[in-house]
Parts: C-alpha cells; sequence; structure tokens
C-alpha cells in the first residue's frame, strides 16, 4: 500500500516557478501534504530545494519538510506540509473581498513580517540566503505564517553571506544589487545574501500595507525607485499616498520600510536591527493572531471522496497566477529566454512630482524584457 493517497490536484496552490502540486494524504500519520515535482528541466531547483530544506531543519516559521522521493537516483518530488490557509496573495485577495479595503492591517503586517524575518534569520545562521522572498511564498497556517520556495536560494557559509548570483528572482521583490545584472550585463556580480532579503523583506512589507508594489523593478527608469536612489523619501511616499487618497502606514511602519530599502547595500538595515525597531512591538499577540478574521477563512476545499495514486503520478501543473495590482511577479531565472511581456497596470497615469517636472506614466509605455 503506497504511503501517500492523493487527494486533489494543485491547481489552486502554488508550485514556484519550476514545480507542479498536488494534495495527498499521509497514510502514516493521516495529515494532508503537498507533493512538490519539478517540471522538465526544473530538476536542479527541485534538488537544491531539498538539499536547503536537509540544511535548515525544522523551524516555526519555515515551510515542514517531510522528506525528498528520489527516482533513479534522482530528486522526483518533495513531500512539505500544508499551510491549510494559502499564501499572502490569497491573503490580500480574501481582505479586498470581503471588507473592500486594500491592503492588510499593520498589525498584522508588522505579525507577518516578524515571523519572516525570524525564518530569515536562521536561514542566515544556516548558511541560506532566500533570494525570493515575495508574499506568494509566504504561507498562513491557523496561527503562524511560514516561509517556503527555496528553488531559488544560494549557500554559503553560516553568517557570511557573501555570494555571487545572477539575474534571477522576481523583478519587483529583487534588489538592486541583483537587478545590475541585467544592467551591465554580467553573469553574476558579488552580493550580500542576508540585505538582499532584507531588500525583499521591505518591497513585501510595503505590498502588504499598500496592496501594490513600490514600483516595477530597482531600476533607473522607474520614477519611484529613482526617488529612492536620490532619497527623496517624502516625495516617494506622498507620491503613493496621492494615489491611493489614503494614508495607509503609520511613521513607525514607513521608517521600517525605509530601512529596508536603502539602495546602498553597505547602509541597509541587518536582520538584528530589524528586530529592534519599535515597529515590530505592535505584532498581534499570539491569541490575537489565532483569532483575526482572516486567519480562518482561506482554507481550501478538499474533495470528500480520495483518489488513490502513487507519488510518482504525474500532477497538475498550478494555474498561473494574478499580479499583484501593478508588479511583475514573474520569476525569472538567469538563463532563461528573453521574452517581451506587456505589464499589467492598475495604476496608470500616476502624477509624481519629485520636486521636479510631472511625468505622467501611462501603462502603455511599459514593457519589461525577461
Amino acid at each position: 500500500m503506497p504511503r501517500y493517497h492523493r487527494i486533489a490536484d494543485g491547481s489552486s496552490l502554488p508550485a514556484g516557478l519550476q514545480g507542479s502540486v498536488a494534495l495527498y494524504r499521509d497514510t502514516t500519520t493521516g495529515k494532508t501534504v503537498v507533493v512538490k515535482r519539478a517540471n522538465r528541466g526544473g530538476e536542479r531547483e527541485l534538488l537544491l530545494e531539498e538539499f536547503v530544506y536537509t540544511r535548515l531543519g525544522a523551524h516555526r516559521h519555515i515551510v515542514e519538510y517531510v522528506e525528498g522521493l528520489h527516482e533513479c537516483q534522482r530528486a522526483s518530488a518533495l513531500v512539505l506540509g500544508y499551510c491549510e490557509r494559502g499564501d499572502l496573495f490569497e491573503m490580500l485577495e480574501l481582505q479586498e473581498k470581503r471588507t473592500g479595503r486594500v491592503g492588510l492591517s499593520e498589525s498584522l503586517v508588522a505579525s507577518i513580517v516578524w515571523d519572516v524575518r525570524s525564518a530569515l534569520h536562521h536561514c542566515q545562521r544556516r548558511g541560506v540566503s532566500h533570494l525570493d522572498v515575495k508574499p506568494e511564498n509566504i504561507f498562513c497556517t491557523s496561527e503562524k505564517f511560514v516561509l517556503g520556495d527555496f528553488g531559488l536560494s544560494a549557500i554559503h557559509k553560516p553568517n557570511k553571506s557573501e555570494i555571487y548570483v545572477g539575474y534571477k528572482g522576481t523583478p519587483m521583490y529583487m534588489s538592486p544589487e541583483v537587478s545590475a545584472c541585467a544592467k551591465v550585463r554580467a553573469a553574476k556580480v558579488k552580493i550580500v545574501g542576508e540585505l538582499a532579503d532584507v531588500w525583499g523583506l521591505g518591497i513585501s512589507c510595503f505590498a502588504m500595507l499598500a496592496g501594490t508594489g513600490p514600483f516595477l523593478c530597482a531600476s533607473d527608469d522607474d520614477r519611484f525607485f529613482q526617488a529612492l536612489r536620490g532619497r527623496d523619501i517624502n516625495g516617494f511616499w506622498n507620491a503613493h499616498e496621492a494615489y491611493q487618497g489614503r494614508v495607509f502606514a503609520s511613521a513607525n511602519a514607513k521608517d521600517f520600510i525605509n530601512k529596508c530599502l536603502v539602495v546602498d547595500p553597505a547602509h541597509r538595515a541587518t536582520l538584528v536591527e530589524l528586530a529592534e525597531h519599535p515597529w515590530m512591538a505592535f505584532r498581534l499577540s499570539p491569541e490575537e493572531l489565532a483569532n483575526h478574521p482572516l486567519m480562518g477563512g482561506i482554507e481550501i476545499n478538499i474533495p470528500a471522496a480520495t483518489v488513490e495514486a502513487q507519488v510518482c503520478t504525474t500532477t497538475t501543473t498550478a494555474s498561473p497566477r494574478s499580479v499583484l495590482s501593478f508588479s511583475a511577479t514573474r520569476t525569472v531565472v538567469a538563463g532563461s529566454s528573453p521574452r517581451k511581456r506587456k505589464l499589467n497596470l492598475d495604476r496608470c497615469d500616476i502624477e509624481f512630482d519629485l520636486g521636479r517636472k510631472s511625468k505622467r506614466l501611462n501603462s502603455a509605455d511599459h514593457t519589461q524584457s525577461l
């Protein structure tokens, strides 16, 4: 009798760039698990992810690793813990659907950031940099938030995260030093992995509060990013608040994000420094988090009738995910074939005044080479 019985495909589950997923029942424990398989060409990322999970070990805020399954001495699938409340992208969608409000409350976002920061700090202590921190890779259970999808991560010495990386990740969440690969046409650049993850955490924090990303990507072609590079912080925040017609972040939250989004990584906050930031004191208590309305309403329905199937059965590839407002959330990796793709901008025709002549941003003008 096979250990894992398939109960549902993963069409509503995030699978990452190179994977497909399905839900299974572990007959030895009775728990629901996620089985993630590599698509053609994605075996290397799956093998890396398996190695990372074994290196990290168990941690409260990292997706549970059950085991790796192998065929012909090659990694064929990963068995991971099931996060019944989905990912943060789904939480943002649910919030807007239920209340009509864009973005999450500060106390909830502070709780999420605290958990993810804890996971990233553990990764650094074990010699791993995630390099693709974004809401789609942060998952929810009924009581906590966990970080997953390590297919693009990098390995290094514990607490010494100077690494060479290529142009890979998700454009909007990619740090300027990683984005520089495309600008200088370099195969790889030397970065500090911890600080690249801090940048991704800051972008994710902004997206959770505002319901949209701060800019398309860390490029001088983007006027919002130009404001950060020029340290016109007030102009950056004023432009976003003018568009939304509301102040969506407190002074403490803005300061936290500002410390994450320093363009020069040498002056960017570290994970330890972020833990000591005053804004972290606004996070929910465990009891408040467990009773939060959004923590109880994202569970994915599982068909009552189970279909017995061995884990080697081909799984259904997850359907393409929509994007957070105007952000390009498609992950790219070094060496992928370049192609043009129009970005779907909801925030078209935004006036952005940096004390100079205002320039209109029009959605028809934006393309990005992936």
